[in-house]
């Protein structure tokens, strides 16, 4: 599990790794990433504490939550 506290900026963002070709973005579920996926939307600024989580085999799952 990756966690972070980060301003974000209205707009959209991506999970990614190494490489622009390797990130995860919206999953086909609410918390779910899916690997190559579309951006995810952030409708508001403000301080993000943001979550990736890789312990479930077969999932990535996130969360996103305002301060």
């Amino acid at each position: 599990i990756l966690t972070i506290d980060y301003a974000l900026k209205v707009g959209k963002m991506k999970f990614r790794t190494n490489t622009w070709d390797n990130n995860y973005g919206l999953g086909s579920a609410p918390g779910e990433a899916s690997a190559g996926g579309p951006d995810i939307p952030i409708a508001e600024a403000g301080n993000y504490t943001i979550t990736l989580d890789f312990k479930t085999p077969g999932k990535v799952l996130y969360s996103i939550t305002k301060k």
